[in-house]
């Protein structure tokens, strides 16, 4: 039986990428967000893991996070490691 194995793509951010706001809807213990993202805080920010249709419905999303969603699809990614000591990324806004 051959077994075949998935790598998953990880976009590696800066939380400055993300409002005071986001920041702490993403820090809420393995939360559910109501719009298809389930996060896992870790010390220094969060991992975001993302649904297939999140990015078809960004309606209901903060559009700082919507940004960060929107590139991860855009490379394949379906999880975002937000980490303050992690680089920006030159084609988002940073927040103070």
């Amino acid at each position: 039986m051959t077994q075949t194995h998935t790598i998953r793509t990880v976009l590696d951010l800066s939380t400055g990428h993300l409002t005071e706001q986001t920041r702490t809807l993403l820090r809420r213990a393995q939360s559910r967000q109501g719009f298809g993202l389930r996060t896992v805080p870790h010390q220094h920010g969060a991992i975001a893991f993302l649904s297939e249709d999140l990015a078809q419905d960004l309606e209901h999303v903060p559009v700082d996070l919507a940004r960060t969603v929107t590139l991860a699809h855009q490379h394949s990614a379906l999880l975002i490691n937000f980490d303050a000591d992690a680089p920006t990324h030159p084609d988002l806004p940073v927040h103070d």
